[in-house]
């Protein structure tokens, strides 16, 4: 492994990220395609963001500081 590899977990994002006032959990849809279920999740309407790409983003940066810093990533100081 090199020295900036971040290895993620997706519990510890969702944790931080649920954390923030203006999150919400996006609905997933499910339609049918010729007798085929496909499942959607709709990131449009998310935290103003317009998708989800931003938000990995401030968890990966934060993952980054913390490390740097010697800190932990604790969901009460992640928003402050």
């Amino acid at each position: 492994m090199k020295p900036h590899d971040v290895i993620l977990e997706s519990a510890k994002p969702a944790e931080l990220l649920s954390a923030c006032p203006k999150y919400k959990p996006t609905p997933l849809l499910k339609r049918s395609v010729q007798n085929n279920s496909i499942w959607i999740k709709d990131e449009t309407d998310r935290m103003g963001l317009g998708a989800f790409k931003a938000l990995g983003g401030v968890y990966a940066v934060g993952s980054i500081i913390a490390k740097k810093q010697d800190l932990p990533i604790k969901t009460d100081s992640f928003f402050s």
